[in-house]
């Protein structure tokens, strides 16, 4: 039986990335705008539509998502593109003033409180439109107040109504592209973005994270911005750049449940192959090779793709789409490992796996109790779709230097509240009079996923998993 995902995106980050994720998906299954199959030729070709898609009777595929924001630019510049035919009108929610949360996590939160009946009724009418529920993927960036506030209500309201359901989140963080430092501690320092209380939207999502969601995939502002500059040639890269990488990680990181093969066929499956300790599910990504709207002319600087080459560069943590600092004899390390190569020829893409996973795990250094767990999932290219290259491939890390960002994160934080900077103006503005209490129970959770991170560097920590799901992996 398939398993069915729904989709969010929330937020201006989250639904511009959702668009151009829903243009991808529909490219590599053959849908044109309006949802129509094009090639009528490939019926039987084995890709898996129905776990992102509904299908009706005229035989149009509808995305199964939700778009939410306060504010109607995004939404209403995504009624108005080619692509407005392919989503479900019912299922954009815009706020009644249309105000939007002003860049403020409890406007955001209340005002999602405030539709929670509405919000409901959205998710209801999707989830029993569904034969089998496996869990959510969410995208949503947590500079804003929308994406911030109303997407840890969903977390919340998700988490109460589907307890035993896979959540998994793309959670873009705000992080400065000018001066940037480090400090003696390895903590990110300098002016942390353009909206001056990020730190308390980061920290008060970082709550929610943690407690509500299974796997959380985090991307950041200064990483995505080098990562596409340098990949693209452009020393100023646009939005619509930034979202097209991410938008190609995300496609590429559920390609497994959409081109089903022997293994990884659902999303629990990934992520707990990437979680064998649930409080530790905080992932880095990285993907090669990156590539522009314009490809063909982009070909010309790529160069030939193998396997090893493609693995090589998966396995250097300057790819990752987030900055940590990773001194080289640091006693960080890997916890596990998940890649999916893209090829068309399997026999090829096995053999340099298996050539290139046995150099990894005598090079890669894992913590002390952590087994070398390096899972890799083999998916076709899309048979709609003209080849964009021989091979590609994504990993996902969960890699204990994470703990810096979080570092990074909680300074921030420590340099606005010590002077208890704009709590009250955040509090009178939205009306969440426990904002303070809130403030305090995130930056103790924060403090606590710190020092769990670093008791896991020590060879005392709980073993993760039994002796007979090893012998599985």
């Amino acid at each position: 039986m398939v398993h069915e995902i729904l989709s969010f995106q929330i937020g201006q980050c989250g639904n511009a990335i959702g668009l151009q994720f829903w243009q991808n998906m529909g490219q590599e299954h053959g849908l044109n705008a309006a949802g129509e199959l094009c090639k009528k030729d490939l019926l039987h070709a084995v890709d898996n539509k129905d776990s992102f898609f509904h299908q009706y009777e005229s035989g149009r595929y509808v995305p199964r998502c939700i778009m939410l924001d306060l504010e109607p630019r995004v939404i209403q510049s995504i009624k108005n593109s080619d692509y407005s035919q392919l989503f479900e009108q019912r299922n954009m929610f815009v706020g009644e003033d249309g105000g939007g949360a002003g860049n403020n996590w409890s406007s955001g939160y209340m005002s999602a409180i405030k539709h929670a009946d509405s919000l409901m009724d959205l998710i209801r009418r999707e989830t029993e439109a569904m034969d089998l529920m496996e869990g959510s993927l969410i995208t949503h960036g947590i500079s804003g107040g929308t994406g911030s506030g109303m997407g840890s209500f969903i977390l919340e309201l998700l988490t109460d109504y589907f307890p035993k359901k896979t959540t998994q989140t793309y959670s873009v963080f705000p992080t400065s592209v000018n001066q940037v430092k480090r400090s003696e501690e390895g903590v990110l320092e300098g002016q942390y973005g353009d909206i001056v209380i990020e730190p308390y939207n980061s920290l008060l999502t970082l709550l929610r994270l943690t407690s509500y969601v299974d796997s959380v995939v985090i991307l950041d502002n200064l990483a995505l911005h080098n990562l596409t500059s340098a990949a693209l040639f452009l020393p100023h890269p646009s939005f619509a750049n930034i979202n097209k990488i991410v938008s190609d990680v995300m496609t590429a990181s559920i390609a497994p449940i959409r081109y089903p093969t022997t293994m990884f066929n659902c999303l629990s499956d990934i992520v707990l192959s990437l979680t064998p300790v649930p409080q530790l599910h905080f992932l880095m990504t990285g993907y090669t090779p990156l590539r522009s709207f314009d490809s063909q002319a982009q070909m010309k600087q790529i160069m030939k793709t193998s396997v090893e080459s493609v693995m090589k560069r998966l396995g250097k943590m300057r790819n990752m789409m987030v900055s940590i600092f990773h001194p080289l004899h640091s006693r960080h390390g890997y916890i596990s490992v998940f890649n999916v190569i893209q090829s068309n020829n399997l026999r090829e893409s096995v053999w340099g796996v298996r050539q290139t996973v046995e150099q990894f795990r005598h090079r890669a250094r894992y913590l002390p109790w952590a087994e070398p767990i390096y899972q890799t999932a083999h998916c076709p290219w899309s048979p709609y779709q003209m080849q964009r290259h021989r091979i590609s491939g994504l990993t996902m890390t969960n890699h204990s230097s994470i703990v810096s960002f979080f570092k990074s994160t909680l300074s921030q934080f420590g340099k606005l509240y010590s002077r208890m900077a704009y709590v009250n103006q955040m509090q009178n503005i939205s009306g969440f009079l426990e904002l303070r209490e809130e403030l305090e129970e995130c930056k103790l959770s924060c403090e606590n996923l710190i020092s769990e991170y670093e008791a896991a560097l020590g060879k005392e920590y709980p073993k993760p998993v039994s002796e007979e799901y090893i012998g599985i992996c």
